[in-house]
């Protein structure tokens, strides 16, 4: 998302959009809207309690971010499953049909968009368990699904739950966040491949998360040309020129295992085959 983010015809959200988003920014006056220093605020004690979260998930008060926090205003957010354990608030959150959500999300953007207009770019992977919400509601959306492997996956996004949590409380379960999480993660893959095989003229373009980290301007080209786009020298300079400003472990190595969770190849490879 942040190097497709340099292409200047998106509009894209910032987190401290994202923590406050009425009312509108305005795009001629945003570097002095006040709600930026509230957010850099924020994301310093974060940095403060849990310095590894730059690790996992770098962020700040003015770069691109997921918008899961826009469906924290209407609390139904996989983000507060990031922040604590609470079964009951999981079992009621899948049990949602989330176009209610989906409803007020584009609300938001349109609020958003009332001054600061743009083509938005947006990202969540928890869209993926959505996809028929999504589109209800946004039925021109062009979808870009990054696939990789859930041996992968798993260690990654257990290891940010431990991070995010230890931010919230002082009891941190590892193994508690290893069971909790391969449900969250193994019951929105099987949603979305689900829907994808019976959504066949769905406009979705898929890509490798290796061929990404490989060559990454390649598989932007090919995203460009499922869509239709056109990709401009401005957009290829600056995507170019954040390649070389932001290497893939700028902000130290994400070190994490299957096994500190209570997890293994054959456990994963078993819920996801």
């Amino acid at each position: 998302q942040r190097l497709l983010a340099r292409d200047p015809q998106f509009r894209w959200l910032h987190f401290w959009e994202l923590m406050q988003p009425c009312p509108p920014p305005n795009q001629s006056n945003s570097t002095k809207d006040t709600r930026i220093q509230a957010a850099q605020k924020l994301t310093h004690s974060y940095n403060t309690i849990a310095p590894a979260i730059s690790t996992a998930h770098f962020i700040d008060a003015e770069i691109p971010e997921e918008d899961n926090h826009l469906f924290e205003h209407a609390f139904a957010s996989i983000i507060f499953q990031l922040q604590a354990y609470i079964p009951s608030y999981g079992t009621w959150l899948r049990s949602q049909n989330m176009l209610s959500q989906y409803q007020y999300f584009r609300e938001q953007l349109q609020l958003l968009s009332w001054h600061w207009p743009g083509r938005w770019l947006l990202k969540a992977p928890v869209h993926l368990r959505y996809l028929e919400e999504l589109l209800s509601v946004f039925p021109d959306a062009c979808i870009v699904q990054i696939h990789r492997d859930p041996c992968e996956v798993m260690p990654s996004i257990c290891s940010l739950a431990a991070i995010v949590r230890s931010i919230y409380s002082d009891r941190v379960d590892l193994l508690e966040i290893g069971q909790e999480w391969l449900n969250i993660i193994e019951h929105a893959f099987k949603y979305g491949r689900s829907f994808r095989n019976q959504q066949t003229t769905t406009s979705i373009y898929d890509v490798s998360y290796r061929d990404l980290l490989s060559d990454p301007l390649k598989t932007i080209h090919g995203i460009y040309d499922f869509f239709g786009d056109r990709l401009r020298l401005e957009a290829v300079n600056g995507m170019q020129e954040w390649l070389k400003d932001n290497p893939q472990r700028k902000y130290g190595y994400h070190r994490y295992s299957l096994k500190q969770f209570g997890l293994t190849e054959a456990i994963v490879q078993d819920r996801f085959c």
